[in-house]
């Protein structure tokens, strides 16, 4: 199945495999998943659908990557200072 992609950017490749992991069936989590073992290189993806979200790092977890969860929010940044003053 052929994609066309509009910029030279990694993250609308990642975007287009994601959503055609989840037209074959797949959710969210499988589809997350899947990148482990078909995409090649240093990624951090974190994805929204409308039932949830998902996080995933590719094995050699070479990107940084925090999370900040409260009662009001969910924060991720690629530093710690990024989210020191929610």
């Amino acid at each position: 199945e052929g994609m066309k992609f509009e910029t030279e950017n990694d993250t609308e490749v990642a975007a287009a495999y994601l959503s055609s992991q989840m037209a074959h069936g797949k959710n969210l989590g499988e589809a997350l998943e899947g990148t482990l073992s078909d995409l090649d290189g240093f990624f951090t993806f974190v994805v929204g659908t409308k039932n949830g979200f998902g996080v995933v790092r590719d094995p050699i977890a070479c990107k940084p990557a925090v999370m900040a969860e409260t009662d009001q929010y969910v924060a991720f940044g690629s530093e710690y200072r990024a989210l020191t003053k929610l």
